[in-house]
């Protein structure tokens, strides 16, 4: 047969029931037990002065704690996170270190802790998926390097309008550039929202989009849709997702679960209303809420306006040995008496033909190459990339 596990609190009443038989001497009893004669006689004055209960463990707090966070801190912490109910530990003594006139704050770990003990944390559920991002995708390196651009999914105000929200979002520092609330998510609309974000902050040279309308059309030839055609008559690269990747935006992403959590789940009544909210949550975002990819500083104070200058006449001059062609409202353009389809999307855009010798022709728009012509079988092959290079100049009409 096994062994019978004792406890500890067992063997203490054992040994104080055998003290009390007195059959033996207090040395021999502890030497049976093998503990010290000053440890029995611990235990025989904690049984003299609390009876049974004084052989349990006491507990190993300490009586006091020089180093204790005071309370008003912790209040704060509590009345920061009431405010702010979304805002992690780290936020918060970040807010605290900025806004607040405690010479000492808690470590983010202990202010987590005191707000997992007051029962503001829900722990959140563990996702095992890993995500592969694509090589394509162009990070920055400074601001206004790459800005990213979605369409949020929509909701219906209390009037049952529908709200699709419009979100420009500068990679490098998080800066949101604008967070508008439309109607339809139309070429028309996004292209005038645009037009009044470049001339507020200037131009960026990377911007990365999903495939939806209207950034692009995964049928059509590079995903050009009209707008991105005109990003690149402005010199912007349209760098897209691969088709069900939302992961290689996943800042933007993250961002818009922020929108859902604060936003969405209240509507406002209508449009307007809900514009007037959207820009005072927008200037919350930017310039108070810390960001913990800035180590704990608002994008408004590293953001910088583009020097890259937006003008709405500027056109592109193709270099003088280039040989243009106007593609047609079907698609195509015209060589040696035949049609080349090339896409529908650029009707009524000048492409330029560079002579590479036999037996191709690169064909270009503005100064991005969209592949090759075979001279004699007028067959066109797409470039495997939109590759940008620096052929003509932007003049302004």
């Amino acid at each position: 047969m096994p062994w019978r596990e004792t406890e500890v609190v067992e063997q203490r009443k054992l040994f104080i029931s055998r003290l009390l038989l007195g059959e033996e001497s207090f040395t021999e009893l502890c030497e049976e037990f093998g503990i010290p004669r000053k440890t029995g006689y611990k235990w025989k004055n904690r049984y003299e002065e609390q009876g049974l209960q004084g052989l349990a463990d006491m507990s190993r707090r300490p009586k006091n704690f020089p180093q204790q966070t005071p309370n008003e801190i912790i209040f704060e912490i509590i009345r920061i996170k009431q405010w702010k109910e979304h805002w992690g530990a780290r936020k918060i003594r970040d807010y605290m270190a900025e806004h607040s006139s405690f010479k000492m704050l808690p470590h983010a770990r202990t202010i987590d802790r005191y707000l997992k003990s007051c029962g503001y944390v829900t722990p959140r559920k563990q996702s095992w998926q890993r995500a592969f991002c694509s090589e394509e995708i162009i990070e920055p390196k400074s601001p206004n390097d790459v800005w990213t651009v979605d369409h949020k999914g929509w909701w219906k105000t209390r009037d049952g309008k529908r709200c699709e929200p419009l979100t420009v979002i500068d990679r490098h520092t998080r800066m949101v550039l604008n967070l508008s609330a439309h109607k339809r998510k139309t070429y028309k609309d996004v292209r005038s929202q645009f037009t009044d974000i470049f001339e507020q902050y200037g131009l960026p040279l990377v911007l990365r989009m999903d495939n939806g309308t209207p950034f692009a059309s995964v049928l059509g030839l590079h995903r050009l849709t009209r707008f991105s055609l005109w990003l690149l008559e402005l010199g912007i690269v349209p760098n897209r997702m691969n088709p069900g990747s939302p992961h290689q935006n996943g800042s933007h992403e993250r961002f818009h679960r922020d929108i859902k959590r604060e936003l969405q789940a209240v509507p406002a009544a209508n449009i307007p209303e809900e514009q007037q909210r959207f820009a005072l949550w927008r200037h919350e975002y930017n310039h108070l809420r810390p960001h913990e990819a800035l180590n704990g500083k608002t994008p408004a104070k590293i953001y910088q306006k583009s020097e890259r200058v937006f003008n709405p006449k500027v056109a592109f001059e193709y270099p003088p040995d280039f040989d243009l062609r106007k593609v047609s409202a079907n698609g195509d353009f015209n060589w040696k008496m035949s049609p080349v389809r090339i896409a529908k999307a650029m009707a009524g855009k000048y492409i330029g033909l560079e002579d590479c010798g036999e037996p191709y022709l690169n064909v270009w728009f503005c100064d991005f190459c969209l592949g090759t012509l075979t001279k004699k079988t007028k067959n066109f092959t797409p470039s495997e990339a939109l590759c940008r290079k620096n052929l003509g100049r932007r003049i302004i009409n």
